[in-house]
């Protein structure tokens, strides 16, 4: 940022790709809607363990962006997978994880600001928590966030084209990655209402649900639920429960 001499993060959508390749439309409705709504958002969720966001704006070629605070560091996820793959014994990689409470206890209150706002994460996830160099913790991507009492484009988009839930609907099949199509979220991550793809009934509870899902992971090193794809994820969570903490992670703490 030249006009205040300091490093920002900058977030824009893609163009696209002449030729062969991925690429990403910009000139869609949807993802231009969806970019703007999560720098919109964000900006109005002023809290410490939120990162803000400094400015949206266009350039001359119509094209859109917004600069946000740049954080150093790495995301809990990196963290999770770097202890599980350490040669430490497991009650050693337990306190290790149990250091993690400090910022997940940040990221709750987070969350619980948001709510008070009436917005709703709806993709809490270790790899969307950014863990600073100086003891920050900040709770990253609101792309699908929903603002209590607006219209959930996506929502209406689904209702309108009266899809019914098919594992065919997915946009991203990686186990850990967003969904992007008829189900919005992570599917290890996500309560059952929302792998079903019912978004009028994902509310609070929703974040709630993640948020379980997150220290389910700090106590026992893998999420509720596993599998080699994203089908294989949400099919387990519409009709499993999660593996018993006592059974997995017998020396965790029993009061969490």
């Amino acid at each position: 940022d030249s006009a205040v001499g300091r490093e920002v993060a900058l977030k824009e959508l893609l163009p696209p790709k002449l030729g062969s390749g991925t690429s990403r439309v910009t000139d869609s409705p949807e993802l231009v809607e969806r970019f703007l709504r999560e720098a919109k958002v964000t900006g109005q969720l002023e809290h410490p363990n939120i990162v803000p966001v400094y400015e949206i704006a266009t350039r001359e070629d119509g094209s859109v962006f917004y600069t946000m605070k740049l954080v150093r560091g790495k995301t809990m996820a990196h963290r999770l997978l770097q202890i599980q793959n350490s040669n430490a014994a497991p009650q050693q990689k337990l306190a290790e994880r149990l250091k993690l409470l400090d910022a997940f206890t940040d990221v709750c209150n987070a969350v619980a600001y948001a709510h008070s706002r009436g917005v709703i994460h709806r993709d809490l996830k270790p790899a969307n928590i950014m863990l600073g160099e100086f003891g920050e913790t900040l709770v990253l991507d609101w792309g699908l966030a929903r603002v209590r009492g607006q219209e959930d484009s996506s929502g209406v988009r689904r209702k309108a084209e009266k899809q019914a839930f098919s594992p065919s609907l997915l946009k991203d099949d990686t186990s850990g990655g967003t969904l992007d199509g008829a189900i919005l979220g992570t599917p290890a991550y996500m309560p059952p209402e929302q792998a079903r793809g019912e978004l009028d009934k994902v509310d609070e509870r929703a974040d709630v649900y993640a948020l379980g899902a997150m220290l389910y992971e700090v106590l026992s090193g893998v999420p509720p639920f596993e599998g080699s794809n994203a089908r294989d994820v949400l099919a387990k969570v519409l009709v499993l429960k999660p593996e018993s903490l006592q059974k997995i992670a017998p020396h965790a703490p029993p009061d969490l």
